[in-house]
């Protein structure tokens, strides 16, 4: 278990991302660490589960930097080839067979894209704010709220899953705050006026 929190074409004091970062050391009390992006911050805490060799976090690429939770059912494979694997499956349209969730920032195409495995049993939480072109995204949604301040409870949602006692879609109980669907992508390129802009 490893997490994960970052944030594009925001203006998010470095305390406050730091603040945010702290908080899923539980999910990997092993190493932690954070890069500059610009218009934002990507950041990554590690608990090997294959692969116990130390490395930089988050974990450069050949296109940029990457932060990831989970494991690709690839025998001796290490972090840098699990990643590697994720990126050309995703540039291939076919993903490899695994757990996971991923942050990758493309310093080339100043792309930042998200992605989950198709089963969802690893979880990333996104909120996009169309007015200010703002994401930002973490494993789990207590660090995302450090990052995008308070935010109103989204009541459909609460309604849904007291009728059904599961959530029946990306919604959370928090307004604007989604999970990003099982198996699915989401691309954000960044424009020269710092806000993102969802490619899909």
């Amino acid at each position: 278990m490893c997490g994960i929190v970052g944030y594009l074409g925001a203006e998010i004091p470095s305390a406050r991302f730091q603040a945010a970062l702290a908080q899923l050391r539980h999910r990997g009390p092993y190493g932690e660490g954070s890069v500059a992006l610009p218009h934002g911050g990507l950041a990554m805490t590690r608990l090997p589960m294959s692969s116990a060799a130390p490395t930089p976090l988050p974990v450069k690429t050949p296109q940029g930097y990457a932060a990831y939770n989970g494991e690709v059912y690839v025998r001796g494979a290490d972090i840098h080839k699990e990643i590697a694997l994720l990126l050309d499956g995703m540039a291939q349209g076919r993903l490899p067979d695994g757990m996971f969730a991923l942050a990758s920032w493309d310093a080339q195409r100043a792309t930042l894209t998200l992605l989950r495995d198709g089963l969802g049993i690893k979880p990333l939480y996104y909120c996009y704010r169309p007015a200010d072109g703002s994401l930002a995204f973490a494993s789990e949604i207590k660090p995302l709220l450090t990052l995008v301040g308070q935010v109103a409870p989204d009541y459909g949602a609460i309604a849904e899953l007291v009728a059904t006692g599961v959530p029946l879609s990306e919604q959370t109980l928090f307004s604007g705050v989604r999970l990003l669907q099982p198996g699915r992508d989401w691309c954000s390129p960044w424009r020269t006026d710092g806000a993102a802009a969802p490619a899909r």
